[in-house]
């Protein structure tokens, strides 16, 4: 009696702990023959379905590939710069380390198994990477980035750099004219209800931002803006001084009607007080007023 037998292709491996395809195995010998490598190893007939593939809800077997089997040991995390202007964006990536010593970009979902939990004092990061740094009142240097995934904890090799790109945008002293490190150098970090631009708190009279304008201390109210002394002298000039801060320059204005304000000197403060002579000053009567100059 003859018979007659179909011989279908068939494979089976291990999964370790989750399989990609690949890597090449060696040839297949012949039917029901076992074929390995360094690595793997395979049980298969020869089919008369050639060139067919085989898959499950997890594995796909294609024809002369096998899956590559592997295990996570760890993790490790990239950014696409390290020197970031405040407020603007940076991508970050997370990376599985395999037991092979390769790694295997992470997706960016929120499927609990590929989660990753992102963490930095100074940034904002969503669950796909994308970071935005945080306003700041100077460069914050030294700047840590670190990422959980699955047990493992990664962080950046090397630290982030925030700039200090806008003066005035550092809460809670943003929007008031004075350049933020001003006020955090005089009312720390947060302290709004002595801080902010138009309040008084030495109470002598000059708001914040005419203290900072004049480079004077706003927690004293001796340090201040201000005429000292007005003489007329033989030669027919008049001479003013008044308080100053090394360093710090100051516009001399005068007017003879006190709507239209001339510009005569800006001079330089090498003292706390300073003097200027205005000569010759103007016949009849004449007014002055000293306006700091603004650093750029």
């Amino acid at each position: 009696m003859k018979a007659s037998f179909l011989l279908t292709l068939s494979a089976m491996w291990l999964q370790a702990a989750q399989a990609a395809p690949g890597n090449v195995t060696s040839s297949i010998d012949a039917g029901g023959q076992r074929a390995s490598s360094a690595n793997y190893s395979q049980f298969a007939s020869i089919s008369s379905l050639s060139g067919t593939s085989a898959q499950s809800a997890n594995v796909t077997s294609k024809p002369s590939f096998i899956g590559q089997i592997y295990t996570a040991n760890g993790a490790a995390i990239v950014a696409s710069r390290l020197t970031v202007p405040e407020t603007q964006t940076v991508q970050f990536n997370a990376f599985a380390h395999l037991d092979d010593g390769s790694l295997l970009a992470i997706p960016s979902t929120t499927l609990p198994t590929n989660l990753v939990v992102w963490t930095s004092p100074l940034l904002t990061i969503d669950d796909a990477g994308l970071g935005t740094a945080t306003a700041v009142y100077q460069d914050e240097a030294n700047v840590q980035v670190s990422a959980t995934w699955n047990g493992f904890t990664a962080s950046l090799p090397s630290a982030l750099t925030i700039l200090n790109t806008l003066n005035d945008n550092f809460a809670p002293y943003d929007a008031d004219t004075i350049n933020d490190a001003w006020q955090v150098l005089h009312f720390g970090l947060n302290d709004p209800l002595h801080g902010r631009g138009h309040l008084d708190p030495d109470s002598d009279g000059t708001s914040n931002v005419l203290e900072w304008a004049a480079g004077t201390d706003p927690l004293s109210a001796t340090s201040k803006l201000g005429f000292l002394t007005h003489n007329a002298q033989n030669d027919g000039g008049f001479q003013t001084t008044f308080t100053s801060v090394v360093g710090k320059s100051y516009r001399i204005q005068r007017s003879t009607d006190l709507q239209l304000w001339t510009t005569i000197a800006t001079v330089t403060a090498t003292d706390v007080i300073t003097a200027y002579t205005d000569a010759p000053a103007p016949v009849g009567k004449a007014f002055y007023r000293i306006e700091p100059v603004l650093a750029e």
